[in-house]
């Protein structure tokens, strides 16, 4: 099966599965060759680089992109200007509070649907109908999922796991932190927490901002046109990014509020004005002890380890749990 490469939350990897793509969700952990670093503006997104090199290195049939950020949209520049090999789709992912706004991503994938069958071959009634079996069976997955999530028996790496693994063993977590922020060295940050005892659930692109929905949005009631229940299921459905920053401190403050979040641990990536502006909101409007930890293109380890210890002693009394 070939393989779709793409690393943004909002793809819906059910139109590659419909159209016989197999998909890879990038969460690159090799820093960029000066070759590819030096394609890349100074200073610039440190997971766009990251991406810039997994592409460079990597052997996808295809690769796409969100068009959800300014990062995104130069990455996908840089890689149809110097990577003329690497074959490439876009999806517009609308964003604000635009009642149309589910209607035009309806239409966005139903041009990427289009666009990915005619590559296989298949005739886009055949992906319709397939498509509409897919999302049944991703809404039921995604409704289970979710309410161990906010039960508190989705720890740790649960989610990070699961696309591989597609098999999930509950345990119920007490009082945890929760681990929010981007894409990278996210693996690192849960062993850091574990080494400590901390019980921990984490919110990023990688996993829960993936595969979680919201109890406040009520139930999801499909229609006959799986473009425009794929469309509500990831723009109003799905926990939020920092570009949807109103809806997303909603979803923030249900998820401290059913799990009984005790604090927040934050990664984001140096140069990155929307997780910058994302936590101010998060300060703002949760009040829970949160501790920021930035990387580049590494994670400076020794110095997360003694910020950690230091927010544990205000949370805990004490380095651990």
């Amino acid at each position: 099966m070939t393989e779709a490469g793409y690393f943004c939350s909002y793809v819906p990897w059910e139109i590659l599965a419909a159209c016989g793509w197999r998909s890879i969700f990038l969460a690159p952990s090799h820093p960029p060759s000066f070759e590819v670093e030096a394609l890349f503006p100074v200073p610039f997104c440190p997971l766009s680089k990251m991406v810039g090199e997994a592409i460079h290195s990597g052997n996808f049939d295809l690769f796409l992109f969100a068009l959800s950020c300014d990062a995104s949209r130069r990455t996908r520049e840089i890689v149809e200007s110097f990577f003329p090999r690497q074959k490439v789709l876009s999806l517009e992912v609308p964003f604000g509070e635009s009642a149309w706004r589910v209607q035009r991503f309806a239409q966005e994938l139903r041009n990427l649907a289009r666009a990915l069958a005619e590559r296989k071959g298949f005739g886009f009634p055949e992906v319709e109908m397939k498509l509409g079996e897919i999302i049944k069976h991703s809404l039921t997955e995604r409704q289970a999922l979710s309410m161990l999530f906010f039960e508190g028996k989705l720890s740790g790496r649960a989610l990070l796991d699961y696309e591989r693994e597609r098999k999930i063993a509950p345990a119920t977590v007490a009082s945890p932190l929760l681990l929010s922020g981007s894409h990278l060295f996210v693996e690192e940050a849960l062993d850091l927490l574990r080494e400590r005892g901390i019980p921990v659930v984490e919110e990023t692109p990688r996993g829960a901002r993936r595969w979680v929905v919201l109890p406040s949005r009520g139930e999801f009631v499909p229609s006959s046109d799986p473009f425009l229940d794929l469309a509500r299921l990831y723009l109003h459905y799905k926990l939020p990014c920092p570009r949807e920053w109103k809806n997303r401190i909603k979803a923030l403050q249900e998820v401290v509020a059913r799990i009984g979040v005790r604090g927040m641990v934050y990664l984001y990536p140096k140069f990155c004005d929307p997780a910058l502006y994302d936590l101010a909101r998060i300060h703002a409007s949760l009040r829970i002890p949160l501790l920021p930890l930035e990387y580049e293109l590494t994670p400076n380890l020794p110095q997360w380890s003694t910020r950690l210890d230091a927010f544990l002693e205000v949370i805990y009394g004490e380095k651990g749990h």
